[in-house]
């Protein structure tokens, strides 16, 4: 009997596979000049950052379905921090972040996995059961995703970015990934609307855009109260603080977290939503009334309301994501698209061979990530800010592109092969690439294009997915939503 093809080895990177982009004549051989290295933080992020694709395994396995079980059940077992590639240190990459996250104990699809044989099944039948789950029903939500009418994306899968900016590449690279996309298709014909909703604000904390495209699908806003409740009035007047646990809920799963700057953001562009709404069904502005009383629709308002609903959920990212769109690209193009961003880049993840990374940065001081950021993550519990968290992902797609780049200029000057590659930067000996101070620049600030416009529609879609879930939300009684367990 042939061995199961799920070792350890599985969910790490594709070193060889990575190498199939990063090698193929994407950058010219430099001249003489100045020799760099990979500090242990850009070899960390190129060694970690991208994992395996799941779904080939399960093909290739799906006549075992016992065994892929137990392999998801393994690699979905809640497991201490992951080191960083410095002793004590905070950072991690965002794969190896949101799988440590996802894989926690309490999330219910988490325990779905982990359940036992449900009665009045033998074990190779619910083996059998789940593996349909996991295969068919996550694939059929990344199937959806193909079928989006909008959205600010406008780059493509490619050799520097296997995932793509739709998250679907992500998900199909991460078990527990997986696991979170299957429970909320699984579970939604047993649970109530609210129930759903929770389900997915869980998984939008990390695939918003397929959370939003997920509550599409399952029609999650025609099943709200406005629509099944005769007569009911949703309270659009809301603010202050319900607004921001509406927000809050759907950038971290839990309505009651602290609200942070994307938050009030968030809640900002809910309102207007909204007020949209408000305006147009009674040409009035939401407010209070002379009275001082919260403005309420009427009840022959309702058709109306519905209406403009069905009409924002399908052009709600337009809201608050063109703005969005042009703040990051600013952002972004501003503090790694200068001399000084550059300079910072480098001296930390590419620094002067024979330089370490604490030489190479100024004063002596050990450099701090992300590096052109004011704000630094010192524990892992920084990642819970979303505008860090986000900071910091940039970055690290700007020091794998960096670092495929330079990749080419060595295989371009020493002709090694892709095994050589994969050898060579996963030894104990430094990584190190020739390469002119000019030609250094160039690779960097034409990666630093192409990895602004990338994160920039990446997240905010994000953002917009975010606005578009919160105003389906507020089509429901929201202390249900609230309390649903």
């Amino acid at each position: 009997m042939r061995t199961i093809e799920c070792g350890p080895a599985w969910f790490e990177t594709g070193i060889v596979g990575v190498l199939a982009g990063a090698t193929v004549g994407q950058a010219s051989s430099s001249q003489a000049g100045p020799t760099i290295a990979f500090s242990p933080w850009s070899r960390d992020i190129w060694l970690r950052s991208v994992g395996k694709e799941v779904f080939p395994f399960m093909r290739k396995n799906e006549n075992r379905p016992k065994k892929v079980l137990e392999w998801f059940q393994h690699c979905c077992t809640p497991q201490d921090v992951p080191a960083g590639p410095w002793a004590g240190g905070p950072f991690l990459t965002r794969r190896l972040l949101e799988e440590y996250e996802q894989r926690q104990a309490g999330l219910p699809a988490m325990q779905w996995l982990h359940r036992g044989v449900p009665e009045g099944l033998s074990h190779g039948d619910h083996a059998r059961d789940m593996f349909y789950k996991l295969f068919c029903r996550s694939q059929l939500q990344f199937i959806h995703a193909h079928f989006r009418d909008y959205s600010f994306q406008s780059s493509k899968v490619s050799d520097l970015f296997p995932e793509g900016i739709d998250c679907g590449g992500r998900r199909s690279r991460s078990a527990p990934g997986i696991v979170h996309s299957a429970y909320c298709v699984a579970s939604r014909k047993h649970l109530s609307p609210e129930q759903s909703l929770r389900n997915l604000a869980v998984m939008a904390r990390w695939y918003p855009l397929a959370a939003f495209e997920s509550a599409r699908a399952a029609d999650l806003l025609q099943q709200g109260s406005l629509f099944t409740i005769d007569g009911y009035i949703p309270d659009i007047s809301v603010r202050g603080k319900r607004l921001q646990q509406v927000a809050t809920l759907w950038l971290g799963g839990d309505p009651q977290a602290q609200p942070d700057t994307v938050t009030e953001s968030v809640s900002a562009d809910l309102a207007e939503c909204l007020q949209y709404i408000g305006k147009l069904t009674n040409d009035k502005l939401l407010g209070e009334t002379h009275s001082g009383h919260p403005y309420s629709m009427h009840h022959n308002d309702v058709d109306t309301i519905k209406a403009r609903y069905k009409e924002l959920i399908q052009t709600t990212r337009l809201f608050g994501g063109q703005s969005r769109c042009e703040l990051l690209d600013d952002r972004y193009s501003n503090a790694y698209g200068c001399w000084r961003g550059k300079e910072q880049v480098l001296s930390a993840y590419f620094p002067a061979s024979g330089t370490s990374a604490r030489e190479a940065w100024s004063g002596g001081v050990v450099p701090e990530f992300p590096v052109v950021h004011d704000v630094k993550i010192n524990s892992i519990a920084d990642y819970q800010n979303y505008e860090l968290r986000q900071w910091a992902w940039m970055e690290e797609l700007l020091v794998r592109t960096v670092a495929d780049k330079l990749i080419s200029v060595r295989v371009a000057s020493t002709g090694e092969t892709r095994e050589d590659i994969a050898a060579a930067i996963q030894g104990p000996q430094p990584f190190t690439v020739a390469i002119s101070t000019e030609e250094l620049a160039r690779i960097y600030f034409a990666a630093t294009r192409e990895v602004v416009k990338q994160a920039t529609e990446e997240q905010a879609d994000d953002y917009a997915s975010r606005v578009g879930l919160a105003l389906i939300t507020t089509a429901y009684d929201l202390s249900k939503v609230m309390n649903a367990a």
